[in-house]
């Protein structure tokens, strides 16, 4: 049988699963020395610091993170910032999807779509496709995850996002693995290969190239069947 190149890549997953940060790694931040800020000029600045740190403590302080998210969105709403509105209510589904909160989850992403859709802004409405499609995929949803993704990439293309296209063509093939179809996913994932090589993107070459891998090895296994 012929060698396949990608194979040899497979030898990497281990080190790299070992390498992966804890969920506590990131460290909680002590908001008792801040002041209480309140609505004036500087609150659009403010709103992005707390979406930044909701952010951070996805992992490691849901509660707080959900506090700043909340603040955030507080903020946003008192000044009919739609575009804030759309970050923070993006912040909150990411939160509630490491509680993990589906449900309220998806009805945060689903409003932030709403809004950028409103606002006509191109990359928060790929984000949030992005995200939604995340979602699904974690729910084990992938038809409906699948559909996001493509309309996702549609709009990274247009945009010219090469690295967000290379993310979300990258998520495609997985789903296309899930699905087994494990030609397409090869598709896909090859894909992502040469776009991320364009970007000199190593570390996520060398995901593709473990994606491409393990695909060959469960045809390979397929086969033996």
């Amino acid at each position: 049988m012929k060698h396949n190149p990608y194979i040899k890549f497979l030898c990497l997953a281990t080190i790299l699963t070992s390498l992966q940060v804890p969920s506590n790694s990131f460290p909680a931040v002590n908001w008792s020395s801040q002041k209480d800020l309140h609505v004036n000029q500087s609150d659009t600045i403010n709103i992005k610091e707390y979406c930044v740190k909701a952010y951070n403590l996805r992992f490691s302080n849901t509660k707080q993170a959900l506090q700043l998210a909340n603040r955030a969105l507080t903020i946003a709403d008192s000044l009919n910032d739609k575009e804030s509105i759309a970050r923070a209510n993006n912040v909150l589904g990411i939160v509630y999807s490491k509680i993990p909160d589906y449900v309220k989850a998806l009805e945060y992403y689903k409003r932030s779509l709403e809004l950028y859709e409103d606002l006509d802004d191109k990359t928060g409405i790929g984000t949030a496709l992005t995200n939604i499609g995340n979602l699904y995929n974690e729910m084990n949803q992938l038809p409906e995850a699948l559909g996001y993704y493509e309309r996702s990439l549609k709009i990274h293309r247009k945009e010219k996002s090469l690295d967000l296209e290379a993310r979300i063509t990258g998520n495609i093939g997985t789903i296309y693995e899930g699905m087994g179809d494990l030609d397409v996913a090869l598709e896909w994932y090859d894909k992502s290969r040469i776009l991320y090589k364009e970007l000199h993107d190593t570390a996520s070459l060398i995901t593709a190239y473990l994606n491409i891998g393990s695909v060959y090895c469960r045809k390979n296994e397929q086969g033996k069947g």
